[in-house]
């Protein structure tokens, strides 16, 4: 869990309650770390997975428009959805 706090860039103890929340909706499982007890592992359940693909799918579309742009075209793009998002 920690390597995923570092990931999304957050503190760890966000990282405990949202996972907390996933596992209490069924979306993932946290289990000892075989190679080291004090950690946990992290993983999505059957039921994660469907949700995941599904929101993966959701933005394909995105991805695939946004992919067409300039990296300095992606740039302005995001400076004015920010601005329009206040």
């Amino acid at each position: 869990m920690g390597a995923l706090a570092e990931e999304l860039g957050c503190d760890a103890s966000n990282i405990t309650q949202i996972v907390a929340r996933l596992e209490a909706l069924g979306l993932v499982t946290r289990e000892p770390n075989p190679r080291d007890r004090r950690a946990r592992l992290v993983a999505r359940t059957p039921r994660g997975d469907e949700i995941n693909h599904r929101f993966a799918t959701a933005f394909t579309f995105a991805r695939t428009a946004i992919g067409r742009l300039s990296p300095h075209e992606q740039d302005q793009l995001t400076a004015l959805l920010r601005k329009a998002l206040g």
